[in-house]
């Protein structure tokens, strides 16, 4: 007869191993993913025009600093987050245009940020076409080309993910670890107890 403990030790194992499983899968696949980006993105951006960019990128994605181009300062929307009931900025939309006005980006940064602050440093990141979703949430843009651009993706930041995803990735193999330890613990209970009888 299985007692509480040995029932007990037997559902945690298993719980422990699915949990892992899932959470090394999860984890393997974002840490596989990232190191694509990471591996054809190129160490340092290319510096170009907007105009340039908009040009070269087709369905691609591009690593450039933006050598020319003007801010719309009137544009900066901040995203916001909870913490402990407090509301705080966590991010920044801003636009910015060529200078003939048919190239249009929409830049995201992870800070709060002010016009005067988007004007101190050139424009760098990863640039992509939007896409139709996003056309259509930024209707109101107008220009010829609108692209989008993450101004903290790169290769640091790729390689910080990588990191991140190997420790959860490790995690989820020791979850893995221990709930078959568990399991086998539960069984050479059961059969020491059967043995008995």
């Amino acid at each position: 007869m299985i007692s509480r403990e040995q029932d007990y030790t037997s559902k945690a194992g298993w719980a422990l191993l699915v949990s892992g499983g899932l959470l090394t899968a999860f984890f393997l696949w974002v840490l596989v993913s990232l190191w694509e980006d990471y591996r054809q993105t190129p160490a340092q951006p290319s510096s170009m025009i907007l105009a340039s960019a908009a040009e070269t990128i087709g369905d691609d994605r591009l690593y450039v600093t933006i050598e020319d181009g003007r801010w719309q300062c009137s544009s900066i929307s901040y995203t916001h987050r909870y913490h402990n009931g407090n509301r705080t900025v966590d991010g920044t939309r801003a636009i910015m245009r060529n200078e003939a006005g048919n190239v249009a980006v929409v830049a995201r940064f992870s800070e709060e940020l002010t016009c005067a602050d988007l004007q101190a440093a050139p424009l760098t990141g990863v640039l992509t076409r939007m896409d139709a979703a996003e056309r259509e949430r930024y209707a109101t843009i107008s220009g010829d080309i609108l692209l989008e651009m993450c101004a903290y993706c790169g290769p640091a930041n790729a390689l910080t993910g990588i990191l991140v995803s190997g420790v959860f990735a490790l995690l989820g193999g020791g979850l893995i670890g221990l709930g078959m330890f568990l399991i086998r613990r539960s069984k050479e209970k059961i059969g020491s107890t059967s043995d008995l009888f």
